[in-house]
C-alpha cells in the first residue's frame, strides 16, 4: 500500500469520524462529523471539496461514528460511546441522493430509518467507532474501541460484534470474536474505522497510526478478521478516525478530525 495526498477537507467537516465510497457516482464520497453536531452527512469529491450537506430526518447525531455504504444504501453509526456506559445504540440508514461532481454547496434533506440495539449485556458498555456492512450478506459488523479511560473486566477493544440483516429492529448485536485473536496478532492503537471492499474480497481496519488489510477468500467477516491480516500500513494522521474504499476496490481514502486537515489515498497493490 502507498499513500498520497489528494487534498484538503473541507471545513464543512470539522470532525471527519468515518468516510464512504458512493457506488455508483465515481468520485464521491460521503462524510460526517462526530458527536454532538447536527444529523447531517456531507457528500464531497476525492479532493475533499464540498459537494453537498445532506440533513437526515429522524435522527439524533449523539455520537456518529462510522458510515458505510451498500448499493444505493447508507448506513450512519451512532455507535460511539467514550466513557463505555450506554446501554442502546442506533444505526440509521438512508437512500443515497442524487448527487454531481458538479455539484458545489448543494442542500438535500433526507428521512432515515433508524434500527436501535443493544451489546450483549454480559459485555458491558462498549464504545465502538468502527462499522461496515458486509455487501454478500448485508450483516452489519462492528469493532470496539478502548474507552477512554482504559479497558475493563468487561469494555474492550478489537471486539468483534454482528448483526444479521432479518434483525433490523430492536435487536442485540452476536460477539463473533476479537480481532486477531486466533492468530495472537494485536493491532497497534485503537481501532477507529473500518470498510470492506464493494467487491468483498477485502478488509480494512483503521488505527490511530495504522491500516490494516485483510484478504477475505471468499470467507465471512468474522472468520477472517480474527487472523492475521496480510498487510499493514502505518499512516498517522492527527486523529485518524476515517477510512473507506473506493467502488473500484483499488483504493481508499482516509481523513482526519480537525479543520482543515488533508485527505489521503491509499492505494491498493496486489498482494
Amino acid at each position: 500500500m502507498s499513500v498520497r495526498q489528494t487534498g484538503i477537507l473541507t471545513d464543512a467537516v470539522s470532525e471527519s469520524s468515518g468516510i464512504a465510497c458512493s457506488w455508483f457516482i465515481k468520485g464521491v464520497c460521503y462524510t460526517h462529523n462526530d458527536s454532538q453536531h447536527k444529523p447531517e452527512i456531507f457528500a464531497i469529491d476525492t479532493t475533499g471539496k464540498l459537494l453537498a450537506t445532506i440533513s437526515i430526518k429522524n435522527a439524533r447525531a449523539r455520537d456518529w461514528e462510522d458510515i458505510s455504504i451498500v448499493g444505493k444504501t447508507i448506513y450512519i453509526g451512532d455507535v460511539g460511546d467514550n466513557r463505555a456506559y450506554k446501554k442502546t445504540k442506533v444505526i440509521y440508514r438512508i437512500q443515497e441522493p442524487e448527487i454531481s461532481l458538479y455539484d458545489s454547496g448543494k442542500e438535500l434533506s433526507v428521512t432515515a430509518e433508524n434500527f436501535t440495539f443493544e451489546l450483549p449485556q454480559e459485555e458491558g458498555g462498549q464504545n465502538v467507532e468502527s462499522m461496515f456492512v458486509d455487501p454478500a450478506t448485508k450483516a452489519v459488523y462492528m469493532i470496539s474501541k478502548k474507552p477512554d479511560k482504559g479497558e475493563t473486566a468487561v469494555s474492550k477493544g478489537k471486539m468483534l460484534y454482528k448483526i444479521v440483516p432479518n434483525a433490523w429492529g430492536t435487536t442485540t448485536a452476536e460477539l463473533v470474536g476479537v480481532v486477531g485473536s486466533k492468530a495472537g496478532y494485536r493491532l497497534r492503537g485503537k481501532a477507529t474505522g473500518a470498510d470492506i471492499s464493494p467487491d468483498g474480497k477485502m478488509i480494512a481496519v483503521r488505527t490511530y497510526t495504522h491500516v490494516y488489510m485483510w484478504m477475505t477468500n471468499g470467507e465471512l467477516p468474522e472468520k477472517v478478521l480474527l487472523g492475521r491480516p496480510c498487510a499493514s500500513l502505518r499512516h498517522k494522521e492527527k486523529q485518524s478516525e476515517a477510512i473507506g474504499f473506493s467502488a473500484d476496490s483499488t483504493r481508499m481514502y482516509t481523513t482526519s478530525e480537525g479543520i482543515s486537515l488533508p485527505m489521503w489515498e491509499v492505494l491498493i497493490q496486489a498482494p
